[in-house]
C-alpha cells in the first residue's frame, strides 16, 4: 500500500510534469502562429502590392497606397528605384 507520502511526492512529479509540458507546448504554438503570420504576410504583399502599385499614377496616389497598406512600403520603395 502507498503511503502518504508517496502519493504526495507522485502528486509533486505528475503536477510538475503537467506546468513543463504546457510551456513547451505554449512555446511551440507561438512559434508555429509567427511562421503562419509571416507566410501569411509573404503571400499577401506579392498579391496585393503589385496590383495597388499599378493602380497608382503619381506621386500622390503613391503616397495613398503606402498609407492605405503598410505591408507594402517596402515593395513601393523598392519599385521606385
Amino acid at each position: 500500500m502507498m503511503t502518504e507520502k508517496t502519493k504526495k511526492i507522485i502528486n509533486d512529479v505528475i503536477f510538475w510534469s503537467g506546468i513543463a509540458l504546457t510551456m513547451v507546448s505554449v512555446f511551440y504554438g507561438i512559434r508555429y502562429y509567427n511562421e503562419q503570420t509571416e507566410v501569411a504576410s509573404a503571400v499577401r504583399q506579392k498579391s496585393i502590392c503589385p496590383a495597388l502599385l499599378s493602380i497608382s499614377r503619381s506621386a500622390r496616389d503613391t503616397l495613398i497606397v503606402m498609407k492605405a497598406e503598410p505591408l507594402c512600403n517596402g515593395f513601393v520603395l523598392d519599385s521606385l528605384k
